[in-house]
C-alpha cells in the first residue's frame, strides 16, 4: 500500500453507508451505483501522518467486513499504540 493514493469511492444512492473504495460491493444483486455517487478521494496511511509515540485509547472500525484487512496493513507503530479496538461482528463476514 502506498503512502498516498488517489482512488475512487463508490456509493449506492440508497445506502451511502455502504461506500467502498476501489470497487463496487453490492448489498443485494439488483443494487445500482450511479456515476454521480462516485468520487475521487485521496487516501493516506495513518502511519504516514501520525507519530507513533502516543497512546490511542480507542479505535472503532466499521468497514463492512474489511476490518481484518485494515488491521493487517496498519503500521506496527500505530498498532502497538492502540489500547482497545471496537468493531461489529456478523456471521456473514
Amino acid at each position: 500500500c502506498s503512502v498516498e493514493a488517489a482512488v475512487t469511492i463508490f456509493s449506492p444512492g440508497n445506502n451511502m453507508g455502504n461506500s467502498v473504495i476501489g470497487k463496487q460491493i453490492k448489498d443485494f444483486p439488483a443494487q445500482k451505483f450511479k456515476d454521480e455517487y462516485q468520487f475521487d478521494i485521496n487516501v493516506e496511511r495513518l502511519d504516514s501522518i501520525l507519530r507513533d509515540d502516543f497512546e490511542i485509547k480507542l479505535v472503532k472500525l466499521d468497514a463492512q467486513g474489511f476490518e481484518c484487512k485494515i488491521l493487517d496493513v496498519m503500521g506496527s507503530g500505530i498498532a502497538s499504540s492502540i489500547v482497545t479496538i471496537k468493531f461489529e461482528w456478523a456471521q456473514k463476514w
